[in-house]
């Protein structure tokens, strides 16, 4: 009787046991799919408020409010500065820092231009891109004098430099999609600059754009090229800059998937190095003059006054 008691209680200690087990597995479980969905775990869209703009102006990099005040010196180094792009959160932003084509490294600061530090050390010259969504890695091009433009990642402390792109295209300004998914990014592989699409591994390239750089007719200046491109904060649309030849440089934007291509009107002459505000309702840019403003469905452009020769600007967002 006390044996049968035994393996009675052993049967149901054994059955408890069994379903503690199954509870917590199921408990882990959950917790796994509660940090994946949890906006601070995972690369998620980051539509948020519009900050302030920086831009690179005489080599130093600037900082302005969207209606032009509070127009202010944020970089001043005895080597040239250029292009600069926000994290994701808006409290840092990453630049290019070097002396000419092929001799600029990559550099990380806070949002006050203190604590700068080096982030890649790679002989060649490094163009920026931007950032992954969640902020823990940036995204480049790097060319050297033996070898072209070519497209890596690094982690945001310095670490685990990998490589894209390879051969003897162009590829050049990636962009990393809000969504965490894809890279956009411009390539003349196809025998002129256009949009590309790859996965965050460098796999599944496609091509968004035909020759959008042709001239349609009566260019004496036969150059074209792309300068500058955009992703909306949503991850829905891609915005770029064209240069059809002759100056006239036009402003398009279009879905992620490279349909319903639409020029945006109301810009002038002029439009290069557009950047999406964070809010999604105004495309920023160099208008040849000065940085300019204009809604992504075209519209009336508005002049940021103060900013003559603003190259690459980059809209800070705020939570």
């Amino acid at each position: 009787m006390v044996r049968d008691e035994f393996e009675d209680c052993a049967r149901a200690g054994s059955r408890h046991a069994r379903a503690a087990r199954r509870l917590i597995a199921l408990v882990s479980a959950l917790g796994v799919l509660l940090v994946v969905a949890s906006p601070g775990a995972s690369d998620a869209a980051y539509p948020g408020a519009n900050g302030v703009i920086i831009y690179s102006q005489d080599c130093n990099l600037m900082t302005v409010n969207p209606d032009g005040s509070d127009n202010q010196l944020l970089l001043d180094l005895t080597d040239c500065v250029g292009a600069s792009v926000w994290s994701p959160q808006g409290k840092r932003f990453v630049f290019a820092r070097g002396g000419d084509t092929f001799t600029t490294e990559l550099w990380l600061a806070r949002s006050d231009g203190r604590g700068r530090r080096q982030l890649s050390d790679m002989r060649g010259g490094h163009s920026l891109g931007g950032w992954s969504p969640s902020g823990r890695k940036v995204i480049f091009s790097r060319v050297t004098r033996r070898t072209p433009e070519d497209i890596y990642v690094i982690e945001a402390d310095g670490t685990g430099v990998k490589q894209l792109t390879s051969g003897s295209a162009r590829d050049t300004s990636p962009r990393w999609s809000p969504t965490a998914r894809r890279i956009a990014f411009i390539s003349d592989r196809g025998g002129t600059d256009d949009i590309w699409m790859m996965n965050t591994r460098g796999n599944n390239l496609v091509r968004l754009t035909d020759d959008i750089t042709r001239c349609d007719s009566g260019c004496t200046d036969t150059y074209g090229g792309i300068n500058g491109m955009s992703w909306s904060p949503t991850g829905e649309q891609i915005t770029f800059a064209v240069n059809k030849g002759d100056g006239l440089s036009l402003l398009y934007v279009m879905d992620a998937d490279g349909s319903n291509l639409t020029k945006v009107d109301g810009i002038g002459f002029e439009a290069l190095y557009p950047a999406w505000s964070p809010d999604g309702s105004l495309i920023v840019y160099f208008n040849g003059e000065t940085l300019a403003t204009i809604p992504p469905e075209g519209g009336r452009e508005r002049r940021i006054q103060g900013t003559p020769e603003g190259f690459s600007p980059d809209w800070q967002p705020l939570p």
